[in-house]
Formats: structure tokens, C-alpha cells, sequence
């Protein structure tokens, strides 16, 4: 690998007070277009790795930059971090990427020997145990930290395009039937040997995102701009409107607690903050010069973020939900 290193200065000592409220400011412009997925095992710590062939780190909350130029990387399409050193990067050639010395060395697994569609996400609940899923329907587990995969999930049918465990055997997936189909939730309690359908919501897939915060408390998105809350663990949910002005095309979703979240689209490029876990949306972010795709959000504080959009620009976040609202 060969890392370069990008400083960027940001200005705010320059910004007259009244547009501090803003917030969310360019950190990283990158020349060529650019989009993936973003993870911050700490404050400090955080990847991401875009579509093309380049993993980018920051060690300083995302001020700065390292990339790291490898033909391993060439269409990376998801990442996950379980701490500062180890992480995985799911390929579009069907292939785990893992390394154990915070990316500086990755080796290679292969998971799927058919084609199945690029990993849509990855998640390890501890060393051993992760899952992750594909676009045409593959759901797989490994207990051996990444090395081998078992698929728990056999259906050409679906498409999938999130998941989240809360332990190693109850989690969520999300995708839809076919790509005009209603978008649909899927939960299991031991660790994909049986599914359960939680959810249909109106809406077509498979751009939906899932976020739990732990086995009761959860939200679904889809492209209706609606978010559904669920209590109980997907035994019921509750609908609310994210906003009546946007097609929220792919959204992201993100929260820290209960009551704090986050909800960012791919287009127009508005970010929503809420504080009421969901109920109610203020936007947060509408005002850049040039129409933005987000296709990533990591929080890692109430008042810390980063977004990483398709326009190859990179977003910091500081301030709080109370002061930065539009």
C-alpha cells in the first residue's frame, strides 16, 4: 500500500458567527466522484471505504485524511470496525477483506462461489461471530471471524440491502421481494436458521436502511419518507414522516439513543436530526452549493459526525441538534 496523506484546514474562525448554526462543513473535495460507507470505532478512529479502490482513515475525528491507494479495494461496498484495529470490507468480487492492524495489511476470504450481487453490509457482534448481506438474496454467518461463511438464508428472490444483530443469534434484515416490490423486514431469534416477516411497508425496494439499538428499540427507512418505530423487537411499529418536501431517495439513518437520531438521502443531499426518537424532523443541512448523494452517515457523539456523499465530498459535523437546525 501506499498511503497519501490529504491535510485540510478547516476555516470556522473565518465564518461569520451567524453561520456556525450550519454545521455540517466540507472537510475533504475530493477531484473524482466518490461514494461507500463510513465507520468510527472511536471518536478519533474511522474508515471509509469508497467505491473505487481507495480506503480512506482519519485519526483526528475526520480533519484529516489518510488514503491508502490497493486494487483490493476496487469496488469495496460496505465496512465495519469492531475496534481501532480490526475491521472488514465487503468486495464486489465476493470477497471479506479483514485486517488486524487498523488497514494497514488486509487478507482476503472468499464467501460466496456463485453470484450473488455485492455485500450490502457487514456486521461483527464479537472476534468470531458476524454476518453480513448481499444484494440477490444471501444472508451468511461466520463464527470464525470472517475465514469461513454459512449461508442462512437461500432465496434467489430477494433483494437485500441492510441488517443489524443486536447479539449472535437475534437480528434484522431488510430488503424487498423484487425491486418494485413492498419493502419488507425480516427478524430472527437463532441466528438465521428461521425468519419471521415483522414488516411490509409500502414503499419499493431495495434502498431501506435498519438501525436497533438493541433488541426492543429499532427504526426502519424506506423511500416513502416515512421512518417506522418499533418497542417490542418488530412486533409492531409506528409510522412518522421524515419531511413532505423531499424524495428521500436511499435514505441513512443513525441513532445515538432512543431519542436522538439522524436521516440523510442520496438526493437532494438534506440531513434530518430528530430528538424525540423519530416522531418529528428538523433539517439540519439543505444549503450546498451542488446537489449531493449521501450515501453514508457514522455519529459518533451528539455533537460529532461525518457524512461521505457520491460527489466525492466528505462532511464534519460539530455543534448540537439544538443550534443547528435550519
Amino acid at each position: 500500500m501506499v498511503p497519501r496523506y490529504i491535510f485540510i484546514c478547516i476555516y470556522l474562525l473565518n465564518i461569520p458567527i451567524n453561520l456556525l448554526g450550519q454545521c455540517w462543513q466540507i472537510v475533504l473535495e475530493s477531484e473524482e466522484n466518490f461514494g461507500g460507507d463510513v465507520y468510527f470505532p472511536s471518536d478519533s478512529i474511522g474508515y471509509f471505504s469508497d467505491w473505487g479502490d481507495e480506503l480512506y482513515k482519519t485519526s483526528d475525528g475526520g480533519f484529516n485524511w489518510t488514503i491508502s491507494e490497493t486494487n483490493e479495494f476496487d469496488r469495496a461496498t460496505c465496512i465495519f470496525f469492531l475496534n481501532e484495529q480490526t475491521g472488514w470490507i465487503g468486495h464486489s468480487s465476493r470477497t471479506i477483506l479483514k485486517t488486524e492492524d487498523g488497514g494497514e495489511n488486509w487478507d482476503e476470504y472468499e464467501f460466496a462461489n456463485v453470484n450473488i450481487g455485492s455485500p450490502q453490509d457487514i456486521e461483527f457482534i464479537s472476534m468470531d461471530t458476524g454476518y453480513l448481506v448481499t444484494y440477490y438474496g444471501g444472508v451468511f454467518r461466520s463464527i470464525d471471524g470472517g475465514e469461513n461463511w454459512q449461508r442462512v438464508f437461500d432465496s434467489e428472490n430477494w433483494l437485500f440491502a441492510s441488517l443489524d444483530f443486536v447479539s449472535g443469534s437475534e437480528g434484522w434484515i431488510a430488503g424487498s421481494i423484487s425491486i418494485n416490490s413492498t419493502t419488507r423486514v425480516l427478524h430472527t431469534s437463532n441466528a438465521g436458521e428461521s425468519w419471521e416477516l415483522q414488516l411490509a411497508a409500502p414503499g419499493t425496494g431495495p434502498d431501506v436502511d435498519l438501525h436497533f439499538l438493541n433488541s426492543e428499540t429499532g427504526w426502519f427507512v424506506n423511500e416513502d419518507n416515512l421512518i417506522y418505530k418499533t418497542i417490542d423487537g418488530g412486533e409492531s411499529w409506528q409510522t412518522y414522516p421524515i419531511s413532505e418536501n423531499i424524495n428521500a431517495a436511499s435514505p441513512r439513518i443513525f441513532f445515538l439513543n432512543d431519542t436522538l437520531g439522524w436521516a440523510t438521502t442520496r438526493g437532494p443531499g438534506h440531513i434530518f436530526v430528530t430528538t424525540d426518537g423519530g416522531e418529528s424532523w428538523n433539517t439540519q443541512s439543505t444549503d450546498f452549493p451542488f446537489n449531493i448523494w449521501n450515501t453514508g452517515i457514522y455519529m459518533t457523539g451528539p455533537d460529532h459526525g461525518i457524512t461521505v456523499n457520491l460527489n466525492g465530498i466528505i462532511q464534519l459535523y460539530q455543534g448540537g441538534p439544538a443550534n443547528c437546525n435550519i
